[in-house]
């Protein structure tokens, strides 16, 4: 069971790299994107005052069921499907149909019951209903709230097309992409470097459907640049930036279409950071590809790899 705990506990540690990226040059001077991530190792407490106190989540009377965090906001979504939000709301990501930041969990608008999950991305925020709506708000500059418009959104809309049968959705830097209960992966948004997945670069206000991926996807995960999803079949496929070799294919060419990760074994699980990806096989070995300056991809060494390396000691 300890083994097991651990496994987990790193994987969960995975998925919060995606909160630490940075934003390339290109994207960050492109017109109309969102504040960019800090990149002086300052916090975004110590830029922004209104969000430096500490508060207690564990403090309130209501029982969470599950919690997520972004950029800069959490969620937490109740055992009654109250969906709950707080912290940095710039752009309106908390959902409370202000800017202000939010100190506390306040209640998303029009979210009071009938949550499943939430997937807060970076200054946008999205949530599945438990009768399989789609629905965002935040920033939208390049679509990714889905309701194909480019205007931001203080409150909950619904994704184009999304009203019904979406069983997962998941909030990327400025693309967002949902499975549908058939086993389909759709995304919309931010589409610079094919991290739609639909063969072009053209972004998109509305889900497009990925290619090759109309059946058997069990998730399907957006990070900063590039996108994978995982199959029913444990098969890991990426698209997308892949300067640093990040889709795992073992090139460094872009890809606006699936590509699969070379050699890398049936898998169960597949997390995403800013320029490398990670996955936990079903043998329970981790593996990591794409960028390691820091030692982010855990094979003990700093040299990057376009295909999967083994995270030293699992």
């Amino acid at each position: 069971m300890a083994s097991r705990t651990s496994t987990a506990r790193l994987v969960a540690c995975l998925v919060i790299v995606l909160g630490s990226a940075l934003v390339p040059a290109s994207v960050a001077s492109a017109a109309g994107t969102p504040p960019t991530p800090h990149t002086d190792g300052t916090s975004v407490a110590s830029k922004h005052a209104t969000v430096a106190k500490t508060v207690s989540v564990a403090a309130s009377s209501k029982k969470a069921a599950a919690m997520s965090a972004g950029y800069a906001h959490n969620c937490l979504v109740t055992t009654k499907g109250k969906l709950q939000c707080w912290g940095y709301n710039v752009s309106g990501q908390v959902g409370d149909g202000t800017t202000t930041n939010v100190l506390a969990p306040v209640t998303v608008s029009g979210l009071s019951k009938g949550t499943k999950a939430v997937a807060p991305g970076y200054y946008h925020t999205c949530a599945l209903t438990t009768k399989g709506k789609a629905k965002c708000w935040g920033y939208n500059g390049y679509g990714a709230l889905g309701n194909n418009t480019t205007a931001n959104s203080l409150v909950p809309v619904t994704v184009y097309g999304l009203s019904k049968g979406v069983k997962a959705i998941s909030a990327g830097y400025t693309t967002t992409c949902a499975t549908t209960t058939k086993g389909k992966a759709k995304c919309w948004g931010d589409n610079t470097y094919g991290q739609l997945g639909n063969g072009t670069t053209t972004s998109s206000p509305k889900p497009v459907t990925v290619s090759g991926l109309s059946k058997g996807v069990k998730a399907t995960k957006p990070g900063v640049l590039h996108t994978c999803a995982l199959t029913t079949k444990g098969k890991v496929l990426c698209w997308g930036n892949n300067a640093y070799g990040e889709l795992g294919d073992n090139s460094t060419t872009n890809s606006t279409t699936p590509v699969a990760v070379y050699n890398l074994d049936k898998s169960t699980k597949v997390s995403l950071g800013y320029i490398h990806t990670c996955a936990l096989t079903a043998k329970k070995a981790i593996k990591c590809w794409g960028n390691n300056s820091v030692g982010q991809l855990g094979d003990n060494t700093t040299t990057g790899s376009p295909m999967p390396v083994k995270v030293y000691g699992f």
